[in-house]
């Protein structure tokens, strides 16, 4: 596929484009963007697809009903609302899949446009009408727009010298009305249209109005109005507005916002701009164009209107100054649509444009490692193009100025290349980026038992703020061990930072990373087997001397079941001065890690966009924090002072709607917790928390006695109409005993009572008996499997196996053993010194919080298979055992004795399946629960088949990707098996109702959504067992299956890097063997990828299926369609000459799954007849490919078709 996406590229200099239909209509496409890297955000800040209507005629257009579609097969994909677009006016729609109708804010498609081509149209109201449309669209290149050539005239509105005054305000009371033609500004400053004021130097005679007296020091914000008469407002289609500015601004033409840079999501009459911008690019005028809607200009006088922002407000310049053009649109030429040289969203479109896209630029040699110089060769296969190049990174830098290429380029130490193709008649290339990292005899010879990671920042030193680019490249082992001269199984360029608070004093410093494609934007990847994200950290432990801490708690709140940043330890060289890399540039042992944000893998919460501020969207989903502010952020405090960071969205970010909202939120629940009836599950904090996240975050932060635990680096996030939860636990450095201050090396005592920021939260909690109760359950719980002391240091111990080697070159590195470092109160002269100390210290503290509970009972026998008759007993450390036998708890609420509860005085006898609870009390006092099942008969039943993370449907479809997950079961036994009662209790929820039978041998499917199952599957009856609540992770996560009895059937947890294809590709994870014993569910080998895409559910998975992908037949051009330029595609690959490659395999049209696919009249070659054979079956009701019209295997050719 990839190779024939950039012949196709190449056959667009080769051979002519055939044009768009003629365009007789009055409104049409007039421009479009499919790669929308960095040229138009929408409302919500990001960089979406877009499409461009013109009204070519004299008169309005309601466009109310018509359509939008990419799919020839949907014409009425999506449907516009009733909105009008004005005579010489344009409209702009963000292609998203975002699917917004609402004609009071930017309208939205639910479907997204693909940059290597497609069909795109636009319907009229009957929906059958195309109006206008692109039968297939050549291949789209980054910010790059493609449409027709427009002419137009321009004259100044707005220039030097123009009358305005200006106003700071004082308070709100004005609101947005001196924004309006008719506002009275007569007691505001009178002087030229620019504003300011210079303390020191820089923007002394660049402005009239001074205002340095009003604003230093007393407000960020000034407002100007500059008046404008326009003899026919009617004609002008757009404005060009040009703005010198520091620091930000909001412009409103006629009372309605045209522009902002660098103003927050809420405005206020004090409000700063969100960031600065320098002084040397505030002294030059940066320039827009902007469509203006019909109406919003007059016949005679209006007014352009400036909210000026400075930022901070002691700041010690400011500057606004405007200037604006009325622009008439001329005459669209629609004869042939063109890569238009600049886009303009909503606005005349660019005078000139070319009919073809550069190819790429080819390198001689791959981004890596190399050990010797070289001459780097660059060439592009377009005749008579320039290639120009430069050896540095500069996102804002464009290649126009970059250096001719002209001879092979000498690489003798570490380089970055980029470069760019400007072929004749043609729109340059995508940038390619390659970088070379030099190695001298000192590192050439490194291996490691680690995964290495090398960043190259080319001479830069790296800053706390902001992010300067550099290179990364990750190495894994090839066999044993990790050679640094070898391929990178990852590299890619990106920004990094310095990163922590009180770390950051350290010499071995933390950094941020962000993954940085060629225009500098983030983009998603998967490193060393982490789910794809853009944000990661470089995590280097230096007070830590044991290196594992933070991986260590994380690892215990994961093993628990409580998502926490996932971890690598890697080994990491670091270049920031120039020359090749040496050993001088290693810098130790280092974690690679999960930042903490919003996403489906990490903190898995709704996106809260700026748009959404009502129920239900309003109420989520936040991420907040207790901690210290960054800069220039204030964060809020509750009504109680507990005061938080934003985090998402962020402050700069988040509407004045959502505040309240959250805000709110907490105050209501704190009032709730401080309250006489808190503890009333209903009316009390329960009802507003998840009360499990707070206990679990209670234990992980005691058990490792958190020194910046509920004060500093600790979070909250709350989904779309959820509870506020307590996680993901970050920052464990200082835990583990290693503080030296709040008795953070004593293994006694609760860190809570010492603690201030939110630990007042959980001191009320604990007030509740049954919070205490619950908490010390989960403590029971957990202290004897997966945080049990012995589990615990087997941990230590495995990462100490690990890290023996790296361990020893750290501290060559940085040789601070035997040396304290802040806040240490432990100082070892050993590595293993430090580690026997600090299990010793996890042993003490352990017993401690055990210490602090009643000892729950013992059982003889933990449960399982047993045969009848079987005796179990109970051993009590002190006080009094209590059991029950139907499942039910033998502590009521409140503390007494349940009725059902049975005093322990001998052997029990089990001759049933058998479910005990059990339970110690001494006094008032209960000891956690413990409980096992006894089981006589197994149930038969199995967990066969997983689609955790289905594939998006095909639009126009009201169901989303997660509506069509399933899990699907087995009755392994020659009987019927009688479900009732049997249930899942983690992951998501379902209890099998009474009298539901699965056949002997059979399967069947418990959903998520059983509407959207059988609008996929078709399937329905005896397969689909009912729809169960929750949803599967598409991370992973724990699924626990249980009989009537809790009889344990399975318990496991599946994860999506097993298996890439099942996270959202449409494959499900299948049971390799369905005798597989419980034990091994686990174990990624137990699984596999289905052999289909979207499983089989209700049904054995096939070993292997017919062989090849599913083709559309005839589907020349392979974009899952059969139309009109599948002849044209037929065409091209029967007389380009040999520059096209067939679709499948095999070297020429008559052979292998090509044959099979193109040959349309079955005649057992590929010719001129079959094209034509096509064509008549399109548009002459000629008869069908030989192979039909639906999706057929094709061996040989890859899947194109669902």
């Amino acid at each position: 596929m990839l190779q024939r996406r950039h012949l196709r590229w190449f056959f667009l200099l080769i051979l002519p484009l055939s044009a768009p239909l003629n365009v007789a209509a009055q409104v049409f496409i007039s421009e479009f963007m499919a790669s929308n890297l960095t040229s138009n955000r929408d409302e919500d800040g990001e960089y979406t697809d877009w499409i461009e209507l013109y009204n070519a005629g004299g008169a309005a257009v309601d466009l109310n009903g018509w359509s939008l579609t990419d799919n020839p097969q949907y014409l009425r994909k999506w449907v516009f609302p009733a909105v009008t677009i004005g005579a010489g006016k344009f409209m702009l729609v963000f292609a998203s899949g975002k699917d917004r109708r609402n004609p009071a804010y930017q309208l939205h498609t639910n479907f997204q446009l693909r940059a290597d081509g497609e069909y795109l149209a636009l319907t009229a109201a009957d929906g059958v009408t195309i109006v206008h449309e692109y039968e297939d669209y050549p291949p789209q290149i980054e910010d790059v727009s493609y449409g027709f050539k427009q002419m137009s005239s321009a004259f100044n509105v707005i220039g030097p010298g123009a009358p305005a005054r200006a106003y700071v305000p004082i308070d709100g009371f004005l609101g947005l009305t001196w924004t309006a033609v008719g506002f009275n500004d007569s007691s505001w400053i009178s002087g030229e249209a620019s504003m300011g004021f210079e303390r020191a130097s820089g923007f002394q005679g660049l402005f009239d109005i001074d205002l340095n007296a009003a604003m230093y020091n007393v407000n960020c914000s000034a407002y100007m109005r500059v008046p404008f008469f326009l003899a026919n407002g009617a004609s002008v289609s757009t404005v060009r507005l040009r703005m010198k500015y520091d620091d930000g601004f909001v412009a409103y033409l006629n009372g309605v916002r045209i522009m902002s840079k660098n103003a927050p999501a809420a405005i206020a009459h004090n409000s700063c701009a969100t960031t600065i911008h320098q002084d040397s690019q505030a002294v030059i005028f940066e320039e827009w164009e902007m469509g203006v809607d019909a109406g919003v200009l007059r016949d005679g006088a209006n007014v352009l209107a400036i909210h000026g922002m400075n930022y901070p407000v002691t700041s010690s310049d400011f500057l606004i100054v405007p200037e604006l053009d009325a622009v008439v649109a001329g005459a669209m030429d629609t004869s042939a649509a063109y890569y238009l040289n600049e886009p303009t969203p909503g606005s005349i479109n660019s005078s000139s444009g070319h009919l073809a896209v550069s190819p790429a630029p080819v390198f001689s040699h791959e981004s890596g490692v190399y050990t010797g110089n070289f001459s780097l060769v660059l060439f592009s296969p377009a005749p008579g193009s320039v290639i120009r190049y430069t050896r540095s990174w500069s996102a804002s830098s464009p290649p126009e100025s970059w250096s001719v290429y002209s001879t092979p380029l000498s690489i003798t130490q570490n380089t970055i290349v980029r470069a760019c193709v400007y072929a004749p008649n043609a729109v340059p290339s995508r940038i390619v980026t390659q970088a070379y990292t030099r190695l001298d005899s000192t590192a050439a010879g490194f291996t490691s038992n680690l995964p290495l990671v090398v960043v190259n920042t080319f001479g830069v030193g790296i800053p706390q703020d902001p992010r300067v680019p550099g290179f990364m490249q990750v190495f894994t082992a090839d066999g044993e061990r990790t050679a640094l001269n070898s391929v990178p199984q990852f590299q890619s360029v990106i920004g990094i930072k310095q990163r922590g608070s009180s770390s950051a004093g350290f010499p071995k410093k933390q950094f941020s990373i962000e993954l940085w494609d060629e225009h500098g934007q983030d983009y998603n990847a998967s490193i060393l087997g982490l789910p794809r994200e853009s944000d990661w950290i470089l995590y280097g432990p230096y007070s830590d001397k044991a290196l594992m801490r933070n991986v260590l708690a994380y690892g215990f709140s994961n093993e628990i079941g409580t998502y926490a940043c996932r971890t690598r330890f890697v080994e990491a060289y670091l270049k920031t001065t120039a020359g090749p890399l040496t050993s001088a540039d290693y810098v130790g042992v280092y974690v690679f890690m999960e930042k903490l944000k919003r996403d489906e893998d990490r903190i898995d919460v709704a996106k809260l966009l700026p748009s959404q501020n009502t129920s239900p969207e309003v109420t989520g989903g936040y991420i907040l924090k207790v901690d210290r502010l960054d800069p220039g952020d204030a964060g809020f405090s509750t009504a109680r002072g507990t005061q938080f960071c934003y985090v998402f969205p962020k402050e700069v970010a988040i509407t004045p709607a959502q505040k309240a909202y959250i805000r709110g939120y907490l105050d209501t629940f704190e009032a709730a917790l401080y309250s006489a009836n808190f503890t009333d599950p209903a009316t009390g904090y329960a009802a507003y928390v998840d009360v499990d996240s707070f206990i679990d975050h209670f234990l992980l932060t005691e058990l490792a006695k958190n020194i910046d635990g509920y004060r500093l680096s600790t979070f909250f996030y709350k989904d779309r109409e959820g509870k506020l939860a307590s996680g993901p636990i970050w920052d464990f450095n200082l835990s583990f005993g290693n503080a030296n201050y709040a008795e953070g090396w004593i293994t006694s005592g609760w860190y809570l009572d010492q603690s201030g920021g939110a630990a007042h939260w959980w001191k009320r909690m604990r007030q509740d008996p049954e919070f205490l109760q619950k908490t010390i359950d989960r403590w029971t719980a957990i202290s004897r499997k997966q945080l049990a002391t012995s589990a615990m240091l087997a941990r230590v111990d495995a990462w100490a196996d690990l890290l023996l080697e790296s361990q020893a070159r750290n501290f060559v590195r940085w040789q601070i053993l035997g040396v304290y470092v802040w806040p240490n109160w432990y100082v070892a002269p050993t590595w293993q010194a430090e580690l026997n100390w600090m299990k010793d210290w996890m042993s003490g503290r352990a017993a401690w919080i055990s210490g602090n509970y009643l000892e729950a009972p013992t059982l003889s026998h933990n449960g399982g298979i047993v045969p009848a008759g079987f005796k179990f007993t109970i051993s009590t450390p002190a006080g009094a055992s209590y059991y029950t036998l139907d499942g039910s708890d033998p502590r009521l609420r409140g503390g007494g004795i349940a009725p059902s509860a049975i005093l322990y005085s001998g052997a029990i006898t089990v001759n049933n399946n058998t479910l005990v609870r059990v339970r110690a009390k001494q006094s008032t006092r209960w000891s956690g629960i413990i409980e096992a099942t006894y089981v006589v008969n197994p149930p038969p039943l199995t967990v066969t088949e997983i689609m955790y993370h289905p594939r998006e449907p095909v639009p126009p479809s009201p169901y989303r990707d997660n509506d069509f997950e399933f899990i699907e079961i087995h009755n392994k036994s020659a009987a019927p098996y009688d479900l009732s009662g049997a249930r899942f209790t983690d992951g998501i929820e379902f209890t099998f109702p009474e009298g539901m039978v699965l056949e002997a041998g059979a399967y069947g499917v418990i959903v998520k959504n059983i509407a959207a199952f059988t609008s996929r599957y078709g399937w329905s009856g005896d397969i689909i067992l009912g729809q169960y609540t929750g949803f599967l992770s598409n991370r992973g996560e724990r699924i626990q299956f249980v009989g009537p009895l809790n009889e344990p059937i399975l318990d496991f947890v599946y994860n999506d890097y097993w298996y890439p294809e099942t996270d959202g590709s449409g494959y499900s994870l299948v049971l390799v063997d369905p005798a597989t014993a419980p034990n091994f569910f686990s174990d990624p080998e137990t699984w596999r990828a289905s052999t289909a895409i979207d499983g089989s559910p209700g049904q054995r998975d096939p070993d292997s299926v017919q062989p090849g992908g599913w083709q559309m037949p005839g589907d020349a051009n392979q974009d899952a369609r059969l139309d009109i330029s599948d002849a044209v595609g037929l065409l091209r690959l029967l007389f380009a000459g040999g520059s096209l490659v067939p679709p499948c395999d095999g070297p020429s049209l008559n052979q292998g799954g090509t044959l099979v696919l193109l040959d349309m009249n079955g005649d057992g070659k590929v010719d001129l007849a079959d094209p034509v054979y096509l064509l008549a079956y399109l548009f002459a009701h000629g008869p069908a490919h030989v192979l039909g019209t639906t999706r057929v295997k094709i061996e040989g050719c890859p899947d194109i078709v669902w």
